[in-house]
């Protein structure tokens, strides 16, 4: 059975973090409170093992290994992406989520903006204002309909679970 590794800490898994365990791991000298300390500081953990580095190296890989001087806009979509199953989700992953979200909402809305504008020129140019008005009200009331579905849905899970 594979012991699973605890973490105390977050874990950094930048390009000379990862470089820096290595090192720590295989200098060949005691290893000292100081030590202790810095692979603590860099692995989230306090076992030095041979599964512990190669695990930390394998995610830093999955991440596409960053240099914080090389950081990209991209970051927060690279760290996501390393993640293993089973990872616990700690304040900057949960960061990372928010600003990876918030990138593809923004391209969302200008998509549907988009497609909504262009929608409503073409049905203008068929038949005019008054089918663009015709076709708003059927769109608003299947809205309706589907709000007043999901309202009643979540009340009745509310009251399943005693809410």
């Amino acid at each position: 059975m594979i012991r699973k590794t605890v973490y105390t800490k977050e874990p950094r898994y930048g390009v000379m973090e990862s470089l820096r365990l290595v090192l720590l791991f295989h200098e060949g000298v005691p290893w000292t409170p100081g030590r202790r300390a810095e692979w603590l500081e860099i692995a989230g953990t306090e076992e030095a093992t041979t599964k512990t580095l190669c695990d930390h190296v394998r995610a830093a890989l999955a991440m596409g290994s960053r240099c914080p001087e090389k950081e990209s806009e991209d970051g927060a979509f690279f760290r996501l992406y390393g993640l293993q199953a089973g990872h616990v989700l700690t304040d900057d992953d949960i960061r990372d989520v928010q600003t990876v979200l918030g990138e593809y909402n923004d391209e969302i809305d200008e998509t549907t903006d988009a497609f909504y504008r262009i929608r409503m020129e073409t049905i203008r140019e068929i038949g005019g204002q008054e089918l663009v008005e015709a076709i708003e009200a059927k769109d608003k009331a299947l809205r309706d309909k589907l709000v007043a579905i999901a309202m009643a849905l979540i009340e009745q899970k509310r009251k399943e679970y005693g809410g």
